[in-house]
């Protein structure tokens, strides 16, 4: 599989590779390596011609015994193609030797026939009518199952759905014969190697032999730059130390880097005749208030609120409760690390810049997730790189603000005047929180 992470890429990138391998791998626990972008890859470029090769393949007697031609002969000609295709690269993913190879796409092979109802012989007890529901069942559970399940070794999935309903109906399940799994295994590896002797070779490991895909194959360099474009579709935005490019065009604005900018629009949509719409305004200029505007927005420049940053480290190392803190086991820690961890980056940068673009309706949005539209505990930690002095009336509502926020005796409740009292009143004991916010008797409580 391609490694995008050790190429030269731009943060963003190597954050969209970081993720990208954690969902492959999640894919590999759930489901095994016929199921990742790169096995798809492999498989989607092979499904087609492994199709007709097998149904070629299946008129041969002397390629397969006849009671494993008749089967295989029932089952849908492209699911008896991803069903090898898939098990095969799992088995090569995991360097597993040319034997266990042939008995992997084997049960592939023997799950695929007992999910079409080949190997189900039905109970003495069972009626004519219970045994027709009872295929309906498994039917109707195996349709449920395709559709969560989608092409990601979707002939596993219904081979548990059809056990589970075949369980429960009273079916019996007659397993192949040591013959017929043999034959099967060597069915498999036989057609990836004649329908595909440029891709599928098998190679000397020792005293064993493996199934291997060859690095020079078509297919192999399609499925790795598939795996490339799925990490370029999706980047990891982040805010960025320079100021971000004007919107010019429906791509030209946000980012410098050329990579990104293909993935990245002004306006957030997937549908062709919403864009159509934005190129034409953009075009005769009538959406040009609007990109000044949006240009106006994302030039302003951020510097990281140490203090709260540092405030933020101490509640989570302590265990100190405070909301938009989460705990060790809460869920939302991994995106609280997240959080952490783009404003520790940010934190090295005398100022930073949040790239903003509009969504369908028009409201503005930045593009990276750590942005100041976010929950307090990331607004916390944004501060404007160019501060001004608020003023006499910036302060006054400062105040009726720190009220509304504290609320102690319902004060968010009384006339802005007292609210703005009652701080005064208070001043104190609020600098005193903000000197020291861990204290034993604080706003954290005690």
């Amino acid at each position: 599989m391609l490694d995008v992470a050790t190429q030269t890429l731009p943060v963003e990138l190597e954050r969209a590779a970081e993720r990208f391998d954690a969902q492959q791998d999640r894919w590999i626990t759930q489901e095994g390596y016929g199921s990742t972008d790169y096995g798809l890859g492999v498989a989607g470029q092979c499904v087609p011609r492994f199709t007709e090769g097998l149904k070629e393949l299946l008129k041969d007697k002397e390629l397969t015994a006849p009671k494993l031609r008749l089967k295989l002969q029932e089952l849908e000609p492209e699911v008896l193609a991803l069903c090898v295709l898939q098990t095969a690269i799992n088995c090569i993913a995991t360097s597993e030797n040319l034997r266990d190879t042939r008995v992997a796409i084997a049960a592939a092979l023997e799950g695929e026939c007992w999910a079409a109802e080949l190997t189900h012989i039905p109970s003495k007890r069972v009626e004519k009518a219970k045994r027709l529901n009872a295929k309906q069942d498994i039917e109707r559970r195996i349709a449920q199952a395709e559709k969560r399940a989608g092409r990601r070794m979707a002939f596993v999935k219904r081979q548990a759905e059809g056990e589970k309903a075949a369980e429960q109906e009273d079916y019996n399940l007659t397993d192949w014969s040591v013959y017929m799994q043999a034959k099967a295994g060597h069915f498999g590896v036989n057609a990836l190697l004649i329908v595909f002797p440029d891709v599928f070779v098998v190679k000397p490991d020792g005293r064993e032999h493996q199934l291997t895909i060859d690095e020079t194959s078509d297919a192999h360099k399609q499925a790795e730059d598939m795996v490339a474009q799925a990490v370029l579709r999706k980047p990891v935005w982040l805010p960025i130390t320079q100021l971000p490019r004007a919107w010019t065009q429906n791509h030209k604005g946000g980012t410098w880097d050329a990579r990104l900018a293909h993935s990245l629009t002004v306006v957030r949509t997937r549908h062709k005749h919403t864009q159509a719409a934005v190129r034409n305004a953009i075009h005769d200029a009538t959406m040009q208030p609007a990109l000044d505007g949006l240009n106006a927005l994302q030039s302003v420049p951020w510097t990281i609120n140490k203090r709260i940053l540092g405030v933020i480290y101490e509640c989570r190392r302590k265990g100190i409760e405070v909301k938009g803190v989460p705990t060790l086991t809460d869920p939302d820690r991994i995106v609280f690390q997240l959080d952490v961890n783009t404003a520790e980056l940010m934190s090295f940068s005398e100022r930073f810049w949040t790239p903003m673009n509009l969504d369908w309706r028009g409201r503005v949005y930045g593009v990276p997730s750590f942005n100041f539209q976010r929950d307090d505990r990331v607004r916390a930690l944004f501060l404007f790189a160019d501060g001004e002095p608020i003023g006499e009336e910036g302060l006054y509502w400062l105040k009726v603000h720190v009220a509304n926020c504290g609320d102690f005796d319902k004060i968010s409740k009384r006339p802005f005047d007292e609210r703005v009292q009652w701080v005064t009143n208070n001043l104190e004991t609020i600098f005193s929180y903000t000197e020291l916010p861990l204290k034993e008797l604080g706003w954290t409580g005690p």
